[in-house]
């Protein structure tokens, strides 16, 4: 991790700030292994091979050890291939579209920005390199491995030079508050856990009228899409209702809304739990800010 984001960073537990103990440097002003300590509740969390593990403390007793083969992972380019061929065929265009407009978002934003949802880097080596430094992007996700491959594709296409990459807790988040220039996501409201959870931290670390943006899967009350959902612990966002009702009890200003694409007939494949085979499914576009719509 870059040691300017390590900086940044805060216990996800109590908040109080990190600092790194007798680190192994890496060129590039980056931190390869580390133990980061909690200043106030003295909690410890890793640095592995450049990847933050900021979920939960060594002090509880987790090995934060990884597996080599995992750490030097490809992604896994040809299985995404053949997943986009088992999908309805104007999907693949809406997913580029959504990630075009993610890495959008970000242009000519100064300070730290955070990727909700990062899993191989899907929008994140789409982003090019932020000349002279004024954006910084942490990339977060809840699965360490999905990371590592991330990282080895951003080394190689050479688009690592501003981005760092943490394994987090989504209900606490390891920033202090007020401190995200911007969020986006790509399907992070459908593939993270607790939702609603998220969206608060994700209000929390925002700065004022600083934007969320992200893309989703929708579906409706009485589905078995929404049923599964349920029992996977990814229902809070699943519909329209939910998802603007989190937005506005979280505090954000719903700025865009837009369809990009729906249908009643997604095919059965083993890679996709949801939506389930015959259910109505609905693509969307959302952009929030943190704050009050201001007075005119």
């Amino acid at each position: 991790m870059l040691e300017r984001v390590v900086r940044q960073l805060a216990c996800p537990v109590c908040g109080g700030s990190l600092r790194p103990d007798l680190p192994r440097r890496k060129m590039g002003g980056r931190l390869r292994h580390a133990d980061l300590g909690c200043r106030d509740c003295h909690r410890v969390y890793g640095i592995q091979d450049g990847i933050g593990l900021l979920a939960c403390p060594l002090a509880d007793g987790h090995d934060w050890r990884v597996d080599p083969a995992v750490a030097e992972a490809l992604p896994d380019d040809r299985r995404w291939r053949e997943y986009l061929a088992s999908l309805p065929p104007e999907v693949p265009g809406i997913y580029d579209e959504i990630a075009r407009r993610l890495r959008a978002e970000l242009e000519g934003v100064d300070g730290l920005v955070a990727d909700l949802a990062t899993c191989t880097g899907h929008v994140l080596r789409g982003l090019p390199p932020e000349a002279g430094g004024r954006r910084l992007v942490l990339g977060l996700d809840p699965e360490a491995a999905p990371l590592y491959a991330a990282q080895g594709a951003l080394r190689r296409e050479r688009r690592y030079t501003s981005i760092s990459l943490a394994q987090f807790d989504p209900a606490h988040w390891p920033l202090p508050r007020a401190s995200l220039a911007a969020i986006v996501s790509f399907f992070g409201p459908l593939t993270v856990p607790g939702g609603p959870r998220w969206m608060a931290e994700a209000a929390r670390t925002l700065r004022e009228r600083a934007p969320l943006a992200f893309g989703t899967l929708l579906s409706e009350e009485g589905t078995a899409t929404l049923q599964e959902a349920r029992r996977l612990r990814l229902d809070g966002l699943l519909t329209k209702a939910h998802l603007e009702r989190a937005l506005r009890r979280t505090g954000f200003h719903l700025e865009t809304w837009e369809v990009l694409g729906e249908g009643r007939h997604w095919p059965g494949n083993p890679y996709d739990p949801l939506p389930k085979r015959g259910d109505p499914w609905r693509y969307v576009y959302v952009r929030a800010r943190r704050g009050r719509t201001p007075r005119t």
